[in-house]
């Protein structure tokens, strides 16, 4: 027996006034059949979509309708197994698009904490769910456990689709809504595109090690260094850099291939799937 689910896609934007740009179109029409496709894999415990999975999944679009770029969509199961959810014993369009919507929420949520210097841990919590809890240790959130997986897969797809968010470029917004409930499952505008664009951050603290310039750029006052004795601030290995004050090349050519007491901030960037912030690149504020 067929499942099927129904929904309203919308993008928003100039350049879907007056015919679509196809460049535009046809990116968020990929990305999102991608963050579906990559929510049905993940519930399956699968890695690749196979021709019996496109037999199984279907996605149609009816009733395109002008002014922006506004499209029916139909998500089409048939006999398929599994469940996001132990209770449940067949796989719907429901759960794949919950998982999306979890996912999505919770990744706005990791993010915008991140853009405010907040820290994020996991715990088991209630059903086999995990609480997400912040450095005051309250919980903000319950996710499945597929969630994290998802988010790994998919968070490229997320990303992508939050740089073509630009309305001087033409697109406003795109949305994805039930059509029977008029509910949202997906929204992507403005301010969800700043908080992509700020996934890395700079640590006010400095931190201070052993360490040695190995490679460098004497226009761009940046290349490679490595930490050569490394602490809790900072592992042992090799990392970027950029100087943040960049006056004299002569302090480059000094400091290059020379064990140094380097003193820098830390630039560093959240993996959502982990909640670790990974550094991403050094500022140097003083090389002695």
């Amino acid at each position: 027996m067929n499942k099927s689910s129904e929904l309203t896609l919308t993008i928003a934007g100039d350049e879907f006034d007056d015919g679509y740009n196809l460049f535009y179109l046809n990116k968020s029409l990929t990305n999102l059949h991608t963050l579906i496709d990559k929510a049905y894999l993940t519930i399956e415990g699968k890695s690749k979509m196979m021709d019996s999975d496109r037999e199984n999944m279907q996605i149609k679009a009816y009733n395109i309708r002008s002014g922006s770029f506004e499209t029916d969509l139909i998500i089409k199961l048939a006999t398929v197994t599994g469940s996001m959810l132990p209770i449940v014993t067949s796989l719907t369009p429901s759960d794949i698009l919950n998982l999306v919507t979890q996912s999505y929420t919770f990744l706005k949520t990791i993010l915008s904490g991140n853009a405010k210097g907040e820290k994020y841990f996991l715990d088991a919590g209630d059903n086999s769910n995990l609480n997400v809890i912040n450095g005051s240790g309250n919980i903000v959130l319950q996710v499945h456990p597929d969630v994290l997986d998802y988010v790994k897969r998919a968070e490229n797809n997320f990303e992508d689709l939050s740089r073509m968010i630009d309305p001087k470029k033409g697109v406003k917004n795109i949305s994805v809504v039930d059509k029977k409930k008029k509910t949202m499952h997906f929204f992507m505008g403005v301010e969800e595109r700043m908080l992509f664009d700020n996934k890395k951050r700079i640590d006010p603290d400095p931190v201070s090690f052993k360490g040695m310039i190995v490679k460098v750029d004497g226009e761009s006052f940046n290349g490679k260094l490595k930490v050569l004795e490394g602490n809790k601030d900072i592992p042992e290995g090799e990392y970027s850099f950029e100087y943040l004050v960049k006056d004299s090349p002569i302090k480059l050519k000094d400091a290059f291939m020379d064990v140094r007491k380097i003193t820098a901030m830390k630039e560093t960037v959240l993996n959502p799937s982990t909640l670790e912030q990974r550094i991403y690149k050094l500022k140097i504020i003083e090389t002695a």
